[in-house]
Formats: structure tokens, C-alpha cells, sequence
């Protein structure tokens, strides 16, 4: 399963499990410099959202850090879901909205689409 996620969700499944990474990601995704504590308690906040065990090994991979959550804009498909809007002329706004994530995002997969004409193929029905 790792290897459906994107590159920047990766690191942090290896570290806390791809189901704690998927809730940690639709809850804080898109936060910036997010304090991990180095001794978390069992009531912490993210030990109710990813679990102790999976609070405890994110502790011991970043404790005292801050690390960024990645939106994980890929996963469940957003990048057709964007593609797919833009394809019926939906704004970049409007089709980062329509699949959930950030607007940045959906500009990018714009500009990756004008890019590679050719990709946008894999969007098309055959």
C-alpha cells in the first residue's frame, strides 16, 4: 500500500502505519511546523487521533521537532478528480475545492497537464 502513496506521505506510513498516516493527514494535512513532543503523554491530541503506539513512534522519529503534514492530495484519487475538473473548464480554485485540496496543488496539476499533453490521456475514457 505504501506504494500508492505519494512521496511526501511515504516517510511518515514507514514511521506510524499507512492507516495513522491516512488519519493524521485528512485531520492536520496541509499544517505547517507541527510540534511533535519528545515525551508525549497517552492523552495527548495525537494519541487520540493516530493512536499511543502511533504517537510513541512518531515521538521517537521526530520528537522535539516540528514537521510538516503533507495534504496527501493524491491519495483517493484527487489528481484525476482535479484533472477532471479542469478538463470541464472548472478554475483552479474550483477544482481544488471540488477534490479537496489546495488550490497550489491544482495549479500545478494544471501546469503539468499543458506540460505533457500526453498525460492527460490517462484521463480520457480509451
Amino acid at each position: 500500500m505504501s506504494d500508492a502513496l505519494p512521496p511526501s506521505l511515504r516517510d511518515l506510513a514507514a514511521v506510524i502505519g499507512a492507516s495513522a498516516a491516512q488519519r493524521l493527514v485528512e485531520a492536520l494535512g496541509g499544517v505547517e511546523k507541527q510540534y511533535i513532543p519528545k515525551r508525549p503523554k497517552p492523552d495527548h491530541a495525537l494519541a487520540r487521533l493516530i493512536g499511543w503506539d502511533g504517537l510513541q513512534a512518531l515521538a521517537a522519529e521526530y520528537g522535539g521537532h516540528r514537521i510538516d503534514i503533507p495534504r496527501g492530495c493524491n491519495i483517493g484519487g484527487k489528481k484525476r478528480r482535479v484533472a477532471e475538473a479542469l478538463d470541464r473548464g472548472a478554475s483552479p480554485r474550483q477544482a481544488a475545492l471540488l477534490a479537496g485540496c489546495t488550490g497550489r496543488h491544482a495549479r500545478q496539476i494544471r501546469a503539468d497537464l499543458r506540460a505533457d499533453p500526453v498525460q492527460r490521456s490517462l484521463f480520457d475514457d480509451p
